[in-house]
């Protein structure tokens, strides 16, 4: 019988805390990794909704033309003002189904009325510039 000072039984020890180690090194990482990937995490947007606070949202794209001048007059608004990209990815589709939307509600350049938390109006293919002031008139935001 092998004692536990036996070079071959030292050496068997050395490859199995070598072999753990290893397989530490690349599960842990990735573990974190999915368990990241999988638990969604609510942007600073979705967490005002949840908390009832009051905003605009433009929702925009590269291919909108007027996106200067309506985030120009959409930064004078009297409450918070954020602007998004209608890509897909879970943190934009995890703010339309905060609001009760989805992506076929929306053509960019698209502006939402989120007061206290609910969705209150929304402004969607803003042509003309007259249009969206109007809508911010007519719910007091302007």
């Amino acid at each position: 019988m092998k004692g536990l000072n036996d070079p071959e039984v030292i050496a068997l020890r050395n490859r199995i805390i070598l072999g753990v180690v290893i397989a530490l090194i690349f599960v842990v990482p990735f573990t974190f990794f999915f368990i990241n990937k999988l638990t969604e995490k609510d942007t600073k947007i979705v967490k005002e909704i949840k908390n009832g606070e009051s905003m605009i949202i433009l929702v925009s794209n590269e291919k909108v033309s007027n996106e200067v001048e309506i985030d120009d007059i959409l930064s004078e608004v009297k409450i918070k003002y954020y602007k998004t990209t209608d890509q897909t990815n879970k943190y934009y589709e995890s703010l339309l189904k905060n609001i009760n939307m989805t992506s076929t509600d929306i053509v960019p350049p698209t502006v939402i009325y989120i007061k206290d938390g609910n969705l209150t109006a929304s402004l969607v293919d803003i042509k003309n510039i007259s249009d969206l002031i109007l809508f911010l008139e007519n719910y007091g935001l302007r």
